[in-house]
């Protein structure tokens, strides 16, 4: 397999549509990083310009040390998945996976035994006599991997493979891609808009938008380190919660949203940078609690609860405060909660993310951790 490193890489069209901007990063050999980000933040393009099928406007990009700028996409040694599937209908399945290589002309023998062992390890040898339209959804997303396994390139390119199926298959299939890369141990590179996905699959994450790279970490590094309120807000479902505030500390103050509220506990000293400035302050659902909790700077927040969402192993509440800071909590789903009640949620400072209100740059993350 190979490394995959990007320098200063950007694609503008028609000279003023700038879909990428200086996007710099390396892709370890055997790694398996994850671009992410909302729908036209350029991470289809980013991925589209390594495979070679978009040109790039500015910078370079490399594989396994040859920059492959002015390469054809066939002599990049990459092998791509797409959203859609994209098989030959009148093909078995058999034929589909081996298309690419009889194209290079590829011995008979050899050619069979790829084909067999990349069924044997997507699990659909039973079916290599069948075509696309009696396959499932996830069968046929199984063939297009096969299809891209049996090439055995350097790097594999998957550009949203999953959005094609329900829920229940997303996740089983998230698993099975997950597996293949540990059983191949191959470089792989996966774009997604789905968080979920990015946070689970990935080795590294990249988190774009409008074009421009925002921070590049592993899963937990950018949950709990984000570097900025977009990458705080975009990972975590629900998302973090997100107000605007000033803290008082002399008097143990914190004013949210137009809510005053006392500091319990033990104050930070980082938090002195913050005393009297206006900023935003996060907190993420599962740092809000019906009881009081062991956390060294809390604060209670009087509410009333709006909606109660019950998932089984937890429960989701939406809450609101008398003047009108409005938020989710993730409690635990022995809590007695319903809509409409009155309770004291109490809330883990001590877990905050703060953002400059200006430009949105973090302040400090979990400055008691």
């Amino acid at each position: 397999m190979a490394e995959v490193a990007l320098s200063g890489v950007g694609k503008t069209y028609d000279k003023d549509v700038v879909a990428v901007t200086d996007a710099s990063f390396t892709v370890a050999n055997e790694e398996f990083l994850v671009l992410v980000g909302p729908s036209g933040c350029g991470k289809s393009t980013l991925l589209r310009m390594i495979a070679g099928l978009e040109s790039v406007t500015t910078g370079t990009i490399s594989i396994d040390g040859r920059v492959v700028n002015e390469v054809a996409p066939r002599d990049r040694d990459i092998a791509m998945v797409f959203q859609n599937y994209a098989l030959y209908p009148h093909m078995n399945v058999f034929d589909n996976m081996a298309m690419g290589l009889r194209i290079r002309r590829m011995n008979k023998t050899e050619m069979g035994e790829r084909v067999r062992d990349a069924a044997r390890l997507l699990g659909i040898e039973a079916l290599l006599e069948r075509r696309p339209a009696k396959l499932s959804g996830g069968q046929r997303q199984r063939v297009a991997l096969g299809r891209a396994i049996v090439r055995r390139p350097k790097v594999f390119l998957f550009d949203e493979p999953l959005s094609n199926l329900d829920a229940k298959l997303r996740v089983e299939m998230r698993t099975e891609i997950a597996k293949l890369h540990r059983d191949l141990r191959a470089t792989m590179i996966y774009v997604t808009h789905d968080q979920t996905e990015a946070m689970t699959m990935g080795d590294r994450i990249v988190v774009m938008r409008d074009g421009v790279i925002q921070q590049v970490d592993g899963p937990l590094e950018l949950y709990n380190r984000p570097t900025n309120r977009f990458v705080a807000s975009f990972l975590g479902s629900p998302p973090i919660n997100l107000w605007s505030a000033r803290f008082d500390l002399e008097n143990r103050r914190l004013d949210l949203e137009a809510e005053s509220t006392t500091l319990e506990g033990d104050i930070p000293s980082d938090l002195g940078s913050l005393d009297g400035k206006s900023f935003t302050v996060g907190l993420r659902p599962e740092d809000i609690h019906l009881r009081p909790s062991q956390s060294r700077l809390r604060a209670t927040l009087a509410t009333t609860l709006e909606v109660v969402e019950p998932l089984g192993s937890e429960t989701l509440v939406y809450w609101r405060t008398k003047e009108g800071a409005r938020g989710v909590a993730r409690v635990e789903a022995s809590d007695a909660v319903r809509a409409g009640m009155e309770a004291d949620l109490h809330a883990d400072l001590d877990h905050a993310h703060f953002f400059d209100a200006a430009n949105e740059s973090t302040l400090l993350s979990w400055p008691g951790a």
